[in-house]
């Protein structure tokens, strides 16, 4: 495949709708329109299960490629806020989590409903992409 970089994503979207382009790499939340409307169908899954929403469509460890890109949201503060702030604004996140209000959002974004990670671990975990993400674009000839 030939990768063509576009960080609009009406154009993205438009490019592959009108034929320009034969594959997206999105978020199905994105463009759940074109999803509910059958102009775009998903073909795969970055991921190491089916996806409940879509679950006619493989995901990439059951096709044998170990390339997992998980949705995820993240709020971030700067540097030199108290730990006290972190966990003031911490618990309000989780409380907020559990709203129908959210689950619903989440739902409709095809999102996973169990993917919170706070503190230490989310930012073990976004370390640990980055080494992925520099691997496999190192790999695929994209950086050097």
């Amino acid at each position: 495949m030939t990768l063509v970089p576009n960080p609009n994503p009406g154009e993205r979207y438009a490019s592959v709708l009108g034929g320009h382009n034969e594959v997206l790499y999105e978020q199905a939340g994105d463009i759940k329109q074109y999803l509910d409307a059958k102009q775009l169908k998903p073909v795969l899954v970055f991921a190491e299960k089916r996806l409940a929403a879509f679950p006619d469509v493989p995901c990439s460890k059951e096709l044998g490629f170990e390339v997992y890109l998980p949705q995820f949201r993240c709020i971030v503060a700067k540097k030199g806020v108290s730990p006290a702030q972190i966990q003031t604004l911490t618990a309000a996140f989780e409380k907020a989590m559990q709203t129908p209000e959210w689950k619903k959002f989440n739902e409709e974004q095809y999102a996973n409903p169990d993917s919170y990670m706070g503190g230490p671990q989310f930012k073990t975990w976004v370390e640990g992409e980055m080494k992925n993400m520099a691997a496999f674009m190192k790999e695929f000839g994209i950086i050097k």
